[in-house]
């Protein structure tokens, strides 16, 4: 017991340190009410929207005009929508589409603390927001981290509405990927006295490999005009990945960036080069999906 209790607080500690230094990074779920609150008054504000698929719930948010492309966000692990804020905030981006961001299942207010070990069950869960905004228009999917599975899955299943796709820091290959120590804590008899968030996290860490081993025959499917943002430096998902995209999505029109000096945090660190690929593929330069 006194070992637990040692490890517990070793592990604490961690968090805390580590939550300092990257909490503009790992955000975790905020109501609608208050991501909204940090909106000037007057202006506009996004609208959250909530659905049921049987008993799994999920929330999305969207700002900006239905006559322009739709930008859709799906964020990695843990965070939610607010990930990203600062998107929606952008007026340069917000006049050249509709910005839209999904809770990806498990988190934010998706079924927050539900465990979906699965991308095709992620990926069954967003269907109706790829379909509602795919037949608007031109659709792009941008993924972070453990998000980018669910969109080249989706740009997969979906060829004909998914029009585009940025994978940011994506963990797309099986098994290259860094698991830390602490994720051996939080699954041990003590992880249920960590943040609800966290357990989930490392839940599917743990179980990522696996995760991404199921839908590798899912990649060849992929058709769409893709780009790729890596860091040098990530030591959490490994530059590989980019090697991995390239070699494996045979039919995709490619675009693979491996940004020096970088690490994993890109979408906060450089959100200028973000927005500047999602033009690239609001533009289409590479070869046009429909």
């Amino acid at each position: 017991m006194k070992y637990y209790l040692y490890i517990s607080i070793c592990a604490l500690i961690t968090i805390l340190v580590s939550s300092c230094t990257t909490a503009n990074y790992f955000k975790m779920r905020e109501s609608d009410k208050t991501f909204n609150a940090s909106f000037c008054d007057g202006d506009c504000k996004p609208e959250f929207e909530r659905y049921w698929i049987k008993s799994n719930r999920v929330r999305y948010c969207s700002m900006g005009s239905d006559t322009l492309p739709t930008v859709l966000f799906i964020h990695g692990a843990p965070a939610s929508i607010s990930f990203w804020k600062p998107f929606f905030k952008d007026s340069a981006l917000l006049s050249m589409a509709k910005v839209v961001a999904v809770d990806r299942p498990g988190y934010g207010y998706s079924s927050f603390g539900k465990l979906y070990l699965s991308y095709y069950a992620q990926a069954k869960m967003l269907a109706p927001v790829i379909k509602k905004y795919g037949q608007k228009g031109k659709l792009i999917l941008v993924g972070s981290s453990y998000g980018g599975p669910l969109c080249a899955l989706l740009a997969a299943q979906y060829p004909d509405i998914v029009d585009g796709l940025l994978l940011i820091s994506s963990s797309i290959a099986p098994g290259e990927e860094a698991i830390w120590d602490i994720a051996k804590v939080i699954d041990s008899p003590i992880g249920e006295f960590f943040p609800k968030v966290l357990q989930v996290a490392t839940a599917e860490k743990l179980n990522h490999k696996r995760m991404l081993e199921e839908i590798e025959g899912e990649w060849n499917k992929v058709r769409c005009p893709t780009i790729m943002l890596h860091g040098s430096e990530d030591e959490l998902i490994y530059p590989t990945n980019a090697s991995f995209v390239f070699s494996h999505f045979k039919k995709a029109k490619k675009s693979i960036s491996i940004l020096g000096g970088l690490k994993h945090n890109i979408v906060v660190t450089k959100p200028a080069i973000v927005v500047k690929k999602i033009v690239e593929l609001l533009g289409n330069p590479m070869v046009a999906c429909k």
